[in-house]
């Protein structure tokens, strides 16, 4: 009875040191839990945050896409300037040109009556009788 009271006493102390190290692996499991918790926790806000940048990334990609087809149109519209201002210049050179044409006409057919007027005017002086030019001299 003594041996089985030392086997009960014994029995108990291994039971107490189990009891103990059954609480301390549960402090030690709840400790690794609420550090999963957090684990978990942190790679949400993670995944949230690399949502985030990825919608705020295809925001400005879009933005840009945006911004690219409107300089696109105004060097588009651009061209288009420069091709009319480039139409017009020819045509202002077209009409110099005539202007020039018409100038140099006119030159000529005032030349070329100077010519008939002084003709004629020599023409009339030998008609003239002598007297008559005397008169005027």
């Amino acid at each position: 009875m003594i041996e089985e009271k030392k086997e009960i006493k014994k029995l108990k102390k291994e039971l107490k040191n189990a009891n103990a190290k059954v609480k301390d692996l549960e402090k030690k499991n709840d400790a690794v839990t609420k550090g999963f918790i957090h684990l978990l926790n942190s790679k949400t806000m993670l995944l949230e945050a690399q949502d985030e940048i990825q919608r705020v990334t295809e925001a400005e990609l879009e933005a840009a896409k945006k911004k690219v087809e409107l300089q696109k149109e105004r060097l588009s519209k651009d061209a288009e300037i420069l091709k009319k201002t480039d139409e017009i210049i020819d045509m202002q050179k077209k009409i110099i040109d005539m202007q020039k044409e018409v100038i140099d006409i006119v030159f000529k057919n005032q030349k070329d009556a100077a010519k008939r007027l002084q003709k004629t005017s020599e023409f009339q002086n030998k008609m003239e009788p002598p007297m008559k030019r005397s008169k005027k001299e």
